[in-house]
């Protein structure tokens, strides 16, 4: 039984699922939406004569860049809750240094060779992958095409919004790969059929 048909079965039954479970659910569905797109992705790479990079996607606040002529960050403002965020990101040691076209930047730690990070979208960067055709990198980036495969009812939820629990938000989205002494960086759009699970909290089921 798939994920979906299950989570239809019980909405039939008049069952609601916890909110460890309504986790659970999800995890399952975005790892067998994760292991079909790889397959995508791959396929992409090689119509476009490139091969895929073992780096994935990753979100986090970005380290404060750094001191002109220096492998270190420029010195803070007065505390703020951004300059509170770029402290915290300071404490790693690492400083950024974008290209001169902007369209990636590398981290620099002093005594360790420079990485470079090339900033995606947020739309289904999951699913996302860099692959590399000689001097130059793509982008794969996924097209994604909604596909409800079942609804399920959440037994511990209220439709209500919650606030964010960090003050500290992520604001870049980048894969880190070996630094390379020109950045040459085309995108790649690749279609994707994601399928979701249509949620309804028991408080405003009818």
């Amino acid at each position: 039984m798939t994920v979906g048909s299950a989570a239809a079965v019980l909405l039939a039954a008049g069952c609601c699922l916890s909110a460890q479970q309504a986790r659970t659910r999800g995890d399952q569905l975005r790892a067998q939406n994760l292991a079909r797109a790889l397959p995508a992705m791959e396929a992409a790479a090689k119509a476009q004569g490139a091969r895929l990079l073992p780096a994935e996607a990753q979100a986090t606040s970005l380290p404060p860049e750094c001191e002109a002529g220096r492998d270190q960050a420029s010195p803070l403002a007065p505390l703020s809750n951004e300059s509170a965020c770029r402290a915290r990101a300071q404490q790693v040691g690492s400083c950024i240094r974008w290209t001169a076209n902007r369209r990636a930047f590398r981290i620099v730690r002093a005594g360790e060779t420079p990485k470079l990070a090339v900033p995606i979208r947020a739309d289904g960067f999951p699913y996302a992958r860099i692959a590399a055709r000689g001097d130059k990198l793509l982008l794969l980036l996924p097209q994604l095409s909604p596909r409800v495969v079942g609804t399920a009812t959440q037994c511990e939820c209220d439709g209500m919004p919650r606030p964010a629990s960090s003050m500290c938000s992520v604001d870049s989205i980048f894969f880190i790969v070996d630094d390379r002494p020109s950045v040459e960086i085309e995108e790649v759009w690749v279609p994707l059929t994601e399928d979701r699970i249509d949620w309804v909290c028991k408080t405003t089921a009818v």
